[in-house]
């Protein structure tokens, strides 16, 4: 993993990936009582060499994804899960577009660090309330063809 493959990797990322919270929210068949917030990195390409190229250096897992109505077929790449924080590090650098996405997953990731052993903490209001403002903001970075705000408060 060398700094050129990795600039390479976060510039595709600003251009053409997805730095971002997936929240679960409670029901009968996962047995939640509150959300879940998982941070999650992937990438879009029309080129699978690309996606090859992403998972040698990061892991993860691509697929192809069917084309809608009159797109082309391509390839998505996703990670998450223990990674996810050693490849945002390696990323940060590097990102312009994304870099504020990858501050909030490294909040994150860090809070969860941080209250692992302590359940209570990621149950109770303050704790929920928090994640929740972190995948807030997260969204409105990330509005599709839309204006996006200059900056997102914290």
């Amino acid at each position: 993993m060398n700094k050129t493959d990795i600039s390479y990797i976060a510039g595709f990322i600003d251009a053409d990936g997805s730095i971002t919270i997936v929240k679960e929210n409670p029901s009968s068949y996962n047995r939640r009582v509150n959300p879940s917030y998982t941070p999650c990195l992937g990438a879009y390409s029309t080129k699978e060499e690309v996606m090859i190229f992403i998972q040698k250096i990061f892991g993860g897992k691509y697929a192809l994804r069917k084309g809608r109505k009159n797109k082309q077929d391509g390839y998505e790449w996703r990670t998450g899960g223990q990674q996810i924080k050693k490849i945002i590090i390696a990323l940060y650098p590097y990102l312009k577009v994304k870099k504020i996405q990858a501050e909030i997953i490294l909040k994150l990731i860090n809070w969860k660090e941080c209250n692992k052993k302590n359940q209570e903490a990621s149950y109770n209001k303050e704790g929920i309330k928090f994640l929740e403002s972190l995948y807030q903001r997260i969204g409105k970075l990330q509005l599709r063809g839309k204006k996006k705000p200059a900056s997102v408060p914290k």
